[in-house]
């Protein structure tokens, strides 16, 4: 309540922008549970489900399991100058398998996954090899899954986060939002490049725009192996 009235008080009574952040605040912070007061369930009984839907070949559920699993081999990765965490083979394959699924959810988990930042592991892009923006690449596969049919038009959460709390509002979808808002001109090329690549990707099988880099990252190391995600 106290944030409402902040946003309230910033912009006079009548200002069309004020009613339009009042809106998305009251829908951003909105009770995603309620009806389900009654509706009980144990940690065990959630776990148990997510295993029946790894098991079942789910494919948005096998991506979060990878995606869980690196989380907590962050967590767990003590070892000094071995902190974070890698990606297995097998992991990776759950990825490729995400993204050839056509699962919208399946399709931005594995793309926020392959973005992020691992101990001996670096995701290349391009005939130079550069390594991915990593905001830049999780926001492509997001659009790609858009095209799928995420959940990205005006009562998107970012969208509504962003009118609500910056003001950035008067868009119609995730996408508007990111390149109107969220990107520069060059984030908003590397953008259109990194959604072009994963697209191509799922249509064709062809990842070779895009390759899994292994080896530690340090300066004094030898060579790096550069594979195709393909591979």
């Amino acid at each position: 309540e106290e944030r409402r009235q902040q946003i309230a008080a910033a912009l006079p009574e009548g200002n069309p922008r004020r009613e339009q952040r009042l809106a998305a605040f009251e829908k951003v912070t909105a009770d995603q549970c309620a009806g389900l007061a009654g509706l009980t369930t144990t940690e065990a009984e959630l776990a148990q489900l997510l295993r029946n839907a790894v098991a079942g070949g789910d494919p948005k559920a096998r991506a979060w399991q990878v995606e869980q699993e690196m989380w907590q081999e962050r967590r767990n990765a003590n070892t000094p100058g071995r902190a974070g965490a890698t990606l297995s083979e097998a992991q990776l394959g759950t990825l490729r398998e995400a993204f050839a699924s056509r699962d919208a959810e399946a399709i931005a988990i594995a793309g926020r996954v392959m973005a992020n930042s691992f101990r001996d592991l670096t995701v290349r892009f391009g005939p130079d090899q550069e390594p991915i923006e990593n905001r830049v690449f999780m926001n492509a596969a997001m659009l790609l899954a858009c095209e799928y049919g995420y959940p990205c038009g005006d009562n998107n959460s970012r969208v509504l986060a962003a009118c609500a709390y910056q003001g950035h509002c008067g868009v119609a979808s995730l996408p508007d939002y990111l390149f109107y808002y969220g990107a520069s001109p060059y984030d908003a090329q590397l953008l259109d490049r990194y959604r072009t690549a994963l697209r191509q990707a799922v249509d064709s099988g062809d990842w070779s725009a895009i390759v899994i880099d292994r080896g530690t990252r340090s300066p004094n190391s030898g060579a790096y192996s550069g594979v195709p995600f393909h591979r």
